[in-house]
């Protein structure tokens, strides 16, 4: 996977000085020398970081490079602050992950950092996805504008309840999987919400047809978790995992 990582710490370290000034323009906020100096420091920040998670197995990864390139945009805010800059009083589209992104800097998806940065974290997404054996013998797919070959998108499908099913798609497309429509479609993950009225059938079935499972609840014991793991579930977490950090439970594609 070294290969992988080397094209997207290229790719990254490019796009970001270009992503920070971009965004900062769009708010008609001027490159003093402070913040120059701070994409300087934080372009070298966000290069140590990604050689860092090159260095670690796939399997052992703990950190998205997404992760990682909004951890490097510290230097900015901390920079913004020093000049003057007023902080945002509503929202400007951007994620404001960390408490001290107080100028909503951190980009919601490897898209915003432009075509280079964003086919790279695919494939690194892809090739994270397959060293966990989720992904094996994945299809391939022209890409119509460039007549390259990619991976396919992992494919998810779900089974939870109805409150749950907006906030669980959104959150896995924003992490890279497309869903899967129909019951005879192959899918590398099912998320199954074991509260739900058809979990248990749909556990036994999934384990053995559609990949690898994922079960989630509000209150599952250490029992249930050591059933369902001799029953094959693949990861069983809480709903506040799925709720609010679905990309701890599962690498991102991009």
């Amino acid at each position: 996977m070294s290969g992988d990582v080397s094209e997207l710490r290229a790719a990254f370290c490019e796009a970001y000085p270009l992503y920070v000034a971009r965004v900062l323009v769009s708010r008609g906020i001027s490159i003093d020398e402070t913040v120059a100096d701070a994409i300087v420091e934080g372009t070298a920040d966000l290069d140590g970081l990604l050689t860092d998670l090159g260095r670690i197995s796939a399997t052992e990864q703990r950190s998205s490079p997404l992760e990682l390139f909004r951890q490097a945009l510290r230097p900015i805010d901390a920079a913004l602050a020093t000049s003057g800059v007023p902080v945002p009083a509503v929202d400007t589209g951007h994620v404001a992950v960390h408490p001290w992104d107080r100028y909503q800097l951190s980009p919601g998806s490897s898209r915003m950092l432009g075509e280079r940065a964003y086919d790279a974290h695919v494939r690194w997404g892809v090739a994270k996805v397959m060293a966990f054996g989720a992904f094996d013998d994945s299809p391939r797919v022209e890409r119509p504008d460039s007549g390259s070959r990619q991976p396919e998108r992992p494919r998810a499908r779900l089974l939870v309840n109805e409150t749950d099913v907006a906030h669980v798609v959104h959150s896995l497309q924003d992490l890279g999987y497309q869903l899967v429509d129909a019951d005879h479609e192959r899918s590398v993950v099912t998320i199954v919400d074991i509260d739900h009225g058809d979990a248990a059938k749909a556990i036994s079935d999934t384990v053995s047809t559609h990949g690898r499972v994922i079960v989630y609840g509000e209150a599952i014991d250490d029992l249930q978790a050591m059933a369902l793991s001799a029953a094959g579930v693949w990861k069983v977490v809480s709903r506040s995992d799925i709720m609010t950090r679905l990309d701890a439970v599962l690498p991102a594609i991009g």
